[in-house]
């Protein structure tokens, strides 16, 4: 598959920061390193490197397929 069979990066990167600017309800931070992720009743707090601890009662972690297929 080539980048133009992907779309490029940029309309991607566009696509993201567009949904993010729109998210009025929600606390979205993109490029987080998190440490740490604890599921409790109803709250999820999320402990990021910088020290900041964001909880809410759901939460969206995506990750990268290599990080994923890498098992660490």
């Amino acid at each position: 598959m080539t980048t133009s069979d992907r779309g490029s990066t940029s309309d991607t990167r566009e696509l993201i920061d567009g949904i993010a600017g729109q998210a009025t309800l929600a606390d979205i931070r993109l490029n987080s390193h998190v440490t740490r992720v604890v599921q409790s009743d109803g709250e999820v707090p999320v402990e990021l490197a910088g020290g900041d601890t964001i909880t809410a009662p759901t939460a969206v972690i995506a990750l990268p397929m290599n990080v994923l297929n890498s098992g660490t």
